[in-house]
């Protein structure tokens, strides 16, 4: 498994906190919102890729998302939109030059005419919507030679229970893989009650892409592993039974810097060999990086 974390915490690619030299891994993985690869004209920025191709790391990419800081690079698979296409065959035209194999994109967001979400036929148009973009885009990904990521969400989006997002995997029938995304999974379960193995006991097969981060069972908070509520060892151990391509550490705060360094030397190891990876407690600010 390579080692990786999200470019939002990397200080020489997007202003972060740590520096690569201090992290340590193998993986970066670019978000739009952290990192210039696009403008609001879909013009590819080519003096960043020159940059980012000093730096002795892999990267994957994370295609940009329906709430996307710049408006005019939303992506959202719940609408047949000309739009969507021409976004992400400019994100493949990057991923190709950059070598970036792994691309991790969403399901279509669930939103009634009136913003009213959850309603059954807007979920069913939804899901359809998203089955027939990725199949469109699978095979587009493949002209680029990249391979699409499916990553599970919270209700407001297609994919949010393990076996919804097996249902789609099934009806694509197509070439994509899984980002397993432990956070969202953990909110899941916490509001339904059903186990977290079960994400990976049914997804299994097609996890080769994991977001490791930890939160209070309520919101995406995007915390390192041990500063929130997960039993972060039982997944340190599902992860390494499933062996995924690639771990990313995917952090947006944090209480103490150290747990960043901490969860990746984490990750390094087999959590047989290791003794139970303890929570941490913590009563000071979190540190936000937004």
């Amino acid at each position: 498994m390579k080692i990786g974390v999200n470019s939002r915490l990397v200080r020489e690619i997007s202003g972060g906190p740590f520096s690569l030299s201090y992290l340590n891994v193998e993986l970066v993985e670019l978000g739009f919102d952290d990192v210039t690869l696009l403008d609001r004209n879909l013009e590819i920025n080519h003096a960043m890729l020159w940059a980012l191709d000093s730096f002795d790391v892999m990267f994957s990419l994370h295609v940009p998302t329906s709430d996307a800081r710049e408006p005019n690079l939303r992506v959202d698979l719940g609408r047949m939109l000309r739009h969507n296409f021409r976004v992400m065959e400019r994100v493949f035209e990057i991923a190709s030059l950059m070598d970036a194999r792994h691309v991790v994109i969403h399901g279509g967001d669930i939103v009634t005419e009136n913003g009213t979400k959850f309603a059954g036929i807007a979920y069913r148009k939804a899901f359809l919507n998203t089955v027939r973009n990725l199949k469109t885009l699978a095979s587009l990904a493949r002209d680029y030679s990249v391979e699409l990521y499916l990553e599970n969400l919270d209700d407001n989006r297609v994919g949010s229970l393990p076996v919804e997002l097996l249902a789609l995997l099934h009806a694509v029938n197509e070439d994509i893989s899984v980002t397993l995304d432990i956070g969202h999974a953990f909110i899941i379960v916490e509001r339904y009650g059903i186990p977290l193995s079960d994400f990976f006991d049914v997804l299994s097969p097609f996890i080769k892409h994991v977001h490791l981060h930890d939160n209070d069972g309520i919101s995406d908070l995007h915390l390192p592993p041990g500063e929130g509520k997960i039993d972060v060892g039982r997944v340190i151990m599902d992860i390494w039974d499933a062996q995924p391509e690639n771990v990313v550490l995917e952090i947006q705060r944090f209480v103490d810097p150290e747990n960043v360094k901490e969860s990746i030397k984490a990750m390094r190891c087999d959590p047989r060999l290791l003794e139970v990876y303890n929570r941490h407690e913590h009563e000071s600010e979190i540190i936000n990086l937004r």
